[in-house]
């Protein structure tokens, strides 16, 4: 089976390829605006946009982008959530006719 391999597994988290898809939408709108560049071209490109994003990411300036190194999750979010999980659930199984999947579903 493939425990944890669909994206809803981890909520409140991008997936990898949204944050890397979101990314490259950047570079390429701010960037290089769609264009194909000479290597050199492209090189002072991603230069420029290194350069500006780390300006944007100063801490000491009064507008900064502040980095998120973890989610903030509010003190609702926690107290639901330890209660939905220390709550009695039941788990149901059913099968599915039209291939060899089980669904499971909790009951709470």
């Amino acid at each position: 089976s493939n425990n944890g391999w669909y994206e809803g597994l981890k909520l409140y988290a991008p997936s990898t390829n949204n944050a890397l898809k979101a990314t490259n939408k950047t570079i390429k709108d701010d960037g290089t605006f769609r264009e194909r560049h000479f290597l050199s071209r492209l090189l002072t490109i991603s230069s420029n946009i290194i350069n500006n994003w780390s300006i944007e990411r100063d801490p000491s300036l009064a507008n900064a982008r502040i980095f998120a190194t973890e989610p903030k999750i509010s003190l609702e979010l926690w107290t639901s959530s330890y209660q939905w999980d220390t709550s009695t659930k039941d788990i149901i199984c059913i099968p599915n006719d039209s291939s060899k999947n089980i669904i499971y579903q909790l009951v709470t």
